[in-house]
């Protein structure tokens, strides 16, 4: 019993850190993108600016 506790809150430990991990990796990746997007919105806007 007490063998299949410790296995237990193992894997819980495992699964909180899978589940941070996940977070900030999602985290990351949205600011990315949103960087990303903001960047080239911006920097189509100057190109049109330029050429029009």
């Amino acid at each position: 019993m007490k063998l299949q506790f410790e296995f237990i809150s193992e894997l819980y430990n495992n699964f909180k850190l899978i589940i941070m991990i996940t977070l900030i990796l999602q985290v990351y990746l949205v600011n990315y993108i949103l960087h990303h997007i903001i960047v080239a919105e911006n920097t189509n806007k100057v190109c049109t600016f330029k050429h029009g």
